[in-house]
């Protein structure tokens, strides 16, 4: 075995534990989630999880990182921020952020609503991670709102961090109305329209 395919087969380990725990955790709470649940559901032992993690609030972290990460690729995609020139383009960006987002609620349910309800209440802690993840998606949109501001398709007035805010809510609020499969923000085409209408309205250069 080459050292590359050791690095590999030590990261592909650590990424079957996170998966596990992941499984776990959002089946069972995070409070009824043991160690031993854990390296049960894939056949090891403990000293082979601790060879990864220093606890069972350790893997936490990870779950919690790979959620976080898992939501910002949906609200950043591939898009380029400063490719938009026009507000039609801006709105198309919007759109597709929108739709990923409810594709994500389509594929991994449990892991969304993990994130954004249940992870700020177990402890103080989770809750500085949560509102440092939050304040990082408000400044991935915040390129969006610069570059438009700059181009001059949003108005010049706006302030870049609370336009920034309000767009991530309306995201994140159609995002909580898909989880419950209820209400305008449950259709994605309904919803992708709310925003695009809010936003030409509200925040487009007239």
């Amino acid at each position: 075995m080459t050292a590359q395919e050791a690095v590999d087969r030590l990261e592909a380990r650590r990424a079957d534990l996170v998966h596990a725990a992941s499984d776990l955790i959002l089946s069972k709470g995070y409070r009824n989630t043991s160690v031993a649940d854990i390296v049960s559901a894939l056949g090891l032992s403990h000293g082979t999880f601790y060879n990864y993690f220093d606890s069972r609030r350790d893997v936490l972290d990870a779950v919690i990182d790979y959620g976080s990460q898992r939501l910002a690729d949906r609200l950043v995609g591939s898009d380029d921020p400063g490719s938009a020139t026009t507000l039609d383009d801006f709105l198309a960006q919007l759109d597709r952020i929108n739709r990923r987002l409810h594709e994500l609620v389509a594929d991994e349910p449990r892991l969304v609503q993990f994130i954004v309800f249940e992870a700020a209440s177990i402890d103080q802690e989770l809750v500085q991670r949560m509102l440092t993840a939050y304040q990082g998606f408000v400044s991935s949109n915040r390129s969006y709102v610069e570059n438009g501001i700059e181009k001059g398709f949003l108005r010049s007035d706006l302030d870049s961090e609370v336009a920034s805010e309000a767009l991530l809510t309306m995201l994140l609020s159609s995002t909580v109305g898909a989880l419950g499969g209820q209400g305008v923000a449950a259709d994605v085409t309904v919803s992708s329209a709310a925003l695009v209408d809010f936003v030409r309205h509200g925040m487009g250069a007239q």
